[in-house]
């Protein structure tokens, strides 16, 4: 599944954090957190690694990336953090 610039957006959104702090937490300047939301530039057309680790950052702070199954759409949801196993994703946003 793509990690697009509306998915990094919508991500960072939900979880409420700046850019200097995902900057901060995934190794990279301000600015290179302003790039990736371009959708003109976006994280996949960033370095790889890059990439992965604001895509590993979202995830390990609940966030979910849902693929819709075509390729082309996709969706970002944040997890709620309990035990309880099976618990539905909420505040979905598509990308």
């Amino acid at each position: 599944m793509n990690f697009t610039a509306a998915q990094f957006r919508a991500s960072r959104a939900l979880i409420g954090v700046s850019q200097a702090k995902v900057a901060e937490a995934i190794g990279v300047s301000e600015q290179t957190v302003k790039r990736m939301e371009k959708d003109a530039i976006g994280p996949m057309k960033s370095q790889a690694e890059t990439a992965i680790r604001a895509r590993d950052y979202f995830e390990g702070l609940g966030v979910v990336f849902m693929d819709e199954g075509n390729g082309f759409r996709s969706a970002v949801g944040l997890r709620i953090e309990t035990d309880e196993p099976g618990l539905p994703v909420v505040g979905r946003v598509s990308a």
